[in-house]
């Protein structure tokens, strides 16, 4: 019976002993996880604020991480634009540094106030860049969207004429140019775009320049690009 008793007193240090030596392993375990710094999300490391080797307290920020598949670009926009403005507007932008190429985004939220003294709303747009092409910090222009016409036709505003008739163009046809009496919808694009609801039709040659020197009936010659 004694000897029984013994063994299984050791059984029970033994199995004491086991179990903490487990909690070792599983804290050195943890340590050694810890030691591996993982951010919540893909991206690319922006700012580094201590140097490798250096000694660190808790909670001491160690680097700056971004995520630049998706960006969010500040823009401000007139506050007598607010009626029309809501989020899932897309949006035309050009980035400096890109030329003219065309980036497309969509509104995606809008400041409840404006900003004091300027009548302009902070409006922030939604800007895939999965390519990578971008930067955060770039400077960028838009245009806001508000209505689109798919069947609509326009001319630049510096084609449209006046006389005592009426609003006109200058079409080209037959090796001349001929008076075409036009009707104006509206304007676009601050006023650079006239929409034209009666007169042209699509295929129509028009005289965009002003060229107060050309008049209906004079003769036309029509040059490739480059010449």
């Amino acid at each position: 019976q004694n000897n029984l008793d013994r063994t299984r007193s050791t059984l029970a240090q033994l199995t004491a002993t086991l179990a903490a030596q487990e909690t070792l392993v599983a804290n050195a375990q943890r340590a050694r996880d810890n030691a591996v710094v993982r951010a919540p999300f893909d991206g690319v490391v922006s700012e580094r604020s201590v140097d490798p080797g250096q000694f660190v307290a808790t909670g001491t920020p160690l680097m700056t991480v971004v995520d630049l598949a998706a960006l969010e670009v500040e823009a401000t926009a007139p506050v007598s634009y607010a009626p029309d403005l809501a989020p899932g507007l897309d949006v035309a932008l050009t980035v400096e540094g890109f030329g003219d190429r065309v980036f497309e985004g969509k509104v995606e939220r809008l400041s409840p106030v404006a900003l004091e003294g300027s009548r302009m709303l902070p409006v922030y747009v939604a800007l895939d860049n999965s390519s990578g092409e971008l930067r955060g910090g770039m400077f960028a222009t838009g245009r806001i969207v508000l209505e689109a016409r798919a069947d609509g036709l326009g001319i630049p505003a510096g084609a449209l004429r006046r006389d005592g008739a009426g609003d006109y163009v200058l079409v080209v046809q037959d090796g001349t140019a001929q008076r075409r009496a036009v009707t104006i919808a509206r304007s676009w694009d601050g006023g650079a775009v006239l929409e034209v609801s009666a007169g042209l039709v699509p295929g129509d040659i028009v005289v965009t320049e002003p060229l107060p020197e050309l008049r209906p009936g004079d003769a036309v010659e029509l040059l490739e690009a480059g010449q």
